[in-house]
């Protein structure tokens, strides 16, 4: 069968499928290792997206074409550092190729490029470095022979797999969660090239093999300081804005991915994930930002083993036979926010944060959804704008192939409304496992908590030529609800000279032994001052 767009679109098809059953035992592997569990349902979700970017290619299109819409859908729905790897291949093919048709010849240019993406993903020295180098070393070791298409891919493949095998021995038997998924997508596309499931069967059984051959144990591990929160960002602009991106990454030391192309006259799109302590430190300061989505770090809790998965085969293997472990049930909780300066504290409450978004984030903000077990989502809004935005989320965002979407969008019309039901609803979860047979009852939960935490909660706006008299009587209105806890987003440019006074007021209202609870958020000087006051 000739390699083309019909068999990249069918492959990603088969990829999805495979990872949908798989997703449970990678996030484990990768927890094995000491990852944060989430490799496999960061595939999972990648795979879908391609899968749906390429599903109007014909068999018409040659290969190139179904990998330019393949690269385009990837910038925009590949999750992770895993995810931007896989766009980072196929990039890889897509510079390798030209317009022409898929011979033996330009098959074999295309598959040694692959090692090139690791230069763009967080991969060096990994077991992928390995498993690419002895599926290259196979290609270059048949020298003048040129065998058909198929047969080519199929080598390519197999030596992949037998690299992983390598790799794995040598790194304490550990399997390398990332280049499983990597042979995975090697492995669907032989499968559509030959329409033949033989490879895909013998990655399962391999995989099965060496994780009974491994440690048992899953452990996620809390990220560094330098680690704890993840960015993904999409740039637009010129490779000189490329470039200027990278230096500023490299020279704050951040660990980050990186995938995307440019068209002839040098314009293109990119995506990265970083690894950063500090999410704001690396906004591009050059180019078109498209997208600043920021999430806390840290691994989602565990509730102990999830035996209902001991002895789920898959391809006749007992992959789950290990006991993964279960993690908790929780809705995803995505804010959209205006203002840079809320960004860590409300990455920090557990939601998924949206600095600025966008008619192009419409996709981008239920992705949460698609990869929380439960399927449903609480989007909530920081002002009107961002309100109408979540709003115009149509049926074609909440059903996504297969997937039934839960999403609700909360009442929320400012930044500390937003704050507040953040903190209340992100840490919520069910305690049993059920995925999504626990959604209608998660999703009352969460509608019910955060319409709680807006009657326990009253903002009041602090104009920006603000008189002393003005602050207090503002005070005097908002202690009426006896609150407990006081939370000021300063966004004025004397915030210091309001923060002082507010203290000074709150002092002369509470009594000696009574310590002040003020919590100070600083965004001057991007927006109004806001004194919120919580029960």
């Amino acid at each position: 069968m000739a390699l083309d767009s019909g068999v990249l679109a069918r492959s990603f098809q088969i990829a999805a499928d495979e990872m949908t059953k798989l997703a449970p035992f990678i996030d484990d592997l990768d927890g094995v290792g000491g990852g944060d569990c989430d490799t496999g349902t960061n595939a999972r979700v990648t795979f879908q997206t391609l899968a749906h970017g390429c599903e109007q290619l014909s068999d018409s299109d040659p290969l190139s074409v179904g990998l330019d819409c393949a690269i385009q859908s990837g910038i925009r729905g590949a999750l992770g550092h895993c995810g931007v790897l896989l766009v980072s291949i196929l990039s890889s093919w897509h510079s390798a190729l030209d317009d022409a048709s898929i011979t033996p010849v330009v098959l074999r240019r295309m598959l040694l490029a692959t090692p090139s993406a690791l230069k763009a993903a967080h991969a060096q020295g990994s077991a992928t470095d390995a498993m690419l180098r002895e599926a290259c070393s196979e290609l270059e070791g048949l020298g003048d022979t040129l065998p058909e298409v198929p047969q080519e891919l199929s080598a390519f493949c197999a030596a992949a797999q037998f690299g992983l095998v390598e790799a794995t021995g040598s790194s304490s038997t550990a399997i390398d969660a990332g280049a499983a998924v990597v042979a995975l997508m090697f492995s669907a596309l032989d499968a559509a090239c030959r329409d033949d499931l033989g490879m895909l069967e013998s990655l399962a059984a391999m995989l099965a093999e060496l994780a009974g051959h491994g440690s048992n144990r899953v452990r996620p591990h809390a990220p560094t300081p330098d680690r704890a929160f993840t960015v993904d960002v999409i740039l637009q602009g010129t490779l000189d804005d490329l470039d200027a991106q990278r230096r500023q990454l490299d020279a704050l030391g951040a660990r980050y991915s990186w995938a995307g192309h440019a068209d002839l006259f040098g314009l293109g799109e990119w995506r990265f994930h970083i690894d950063t302590a500090a999410p704001l430190s690396v906004h591009p300061k050059r180019g078109r930002t498209l997208r600043f989505h920021v999430a806390d770090a840290r691994p989602d809790e565990t509730i102990g083993i999830d035996t209902l998965a001991d002895g789920v085969t898959h391809r006749g293997i007992r992959l789950l036979e290990r006991q993964p472990i279960r993690r908790v049930e929780r809705a995803a909780v995505v804010v959209c926010t205006r203002v840079a300066g809320m960004v860590e504290d409300l990455a920090l409450s557990g939601a998924q944060v949206f600095l600025d978004p966008q008619l192009e984030d419409l996709e981008a903000l239920v992705l949460p959804a698609r990869c929380a077990s439960t399927r449903v989502e609480l989007i909530v809004p920081s002002d009107r704008e961002c309100l109408a935005l979540a709003q115009r989320i149509s049926a074609s965002y909440v059903r996504i192939g297969e997937e039934e979407l839960d999403i609700s969008i909360a009442s929320s019309t400012n930044e500390l409304e937003a704050l507040a039901i953040s903190r209340t609803c992100a840490p919520l979860f069910v305690p049993q496992p059920g995925g999504r047979s626990v959604a209608t009852r998660l999703r009352a939960l969460i509608d019910e908590n955060a319409h709680s935490a807006l009657l326990a909660q009253h903002t009041t706006e602090i104009d920006s030529e603000w008189q002393v008299e003005d602050v207090s009587r503002a005070l005097q209105d908002l202690a009426s609800y006896a609150p407990t806890r006081w939370v000021l987003l300063a966004g004025n440019e004397d915030a210091a000279t309001l923060i002082a006074v507010l203290r000074q007021l709150l002092d002369s209202l509470t009594p000696e032994s009574t310590s002040v609870d003020l919590e100070v958020i600083d965004a001057s000087p991007q927006t109004r001052s806001l004194l919120q006051a919580l029960a």
